[in-house]
């Protein structure tokens, strides 16, 4: 989220250091042209406000786990995972089984990034992620989270 900080509002000229435990602010609050609305009139991502990036990795990630105690047919899949084309086509034949798809053809790779139809799969940033941030990561991440997302492939509830 550094590089791509989307509806975040942060200084351009901020460090990643600062950036670790910066109190954010949603983008919309200072711009409303760029602002998203929820359909009850909330602006996206208010609850975000005067949170760190790790506070709202963690609120996100609660909130994710709810959903799926409240709903059948969740999946989550690790992006780095499917990113392989094996391990994609190994998911998606997975998927085409649990829920009867019927697929017959199933295309595991896709050579461009969706977002941006750029070759390759992923952007590569040069961000310096130095001893003092290091120590300020280890501080505030949350481990038993972060081994639960760094072991995840894929898991279907």
């Amino acid at each position: 989220m550094f590089n791509n900080m989307h509806n975040i509002a942060v200084p351009k000229t901020m460090n990643f250091k600062d950036y670790l435990t910066h109190e954010t602010i949603p983008i919309g609050y200072f711009d409303k042209n760029v602002a998203s609305f929820l359909k009850n009139g909330k602006l996206e991502n208010y609850m975000d406000y005067r949170k760190d990036i790790f506070e709202i990795r963690y609120d996100r990630i609660k909130s994710y786990l709810a959903f799926s105690a409240r709903h059948n047919d969740v999946v989550y899949v690790k992006l780095e995972y499917i990113q392989d084309k094996d391990n994609c086509y190994h998911f998606l034949n997975e998927l085409n089984k649990y829920y009867g798809l019927g697929l017959t053809n199933i295309i595991s790779e896709i050579d461009y990034n969706i977002k941006t139809d750029e070759p390759g799969k992923k952007r590569k940033y040069d961000t310096i992620v130095d001893e003092e941030s290091k120590k300020i990561i280890k501080r505030l991440k949350n481990d038993r989270v972060e081994e639960w997302i760094d072991d995840l492939t894929y898991e279907m509830i």
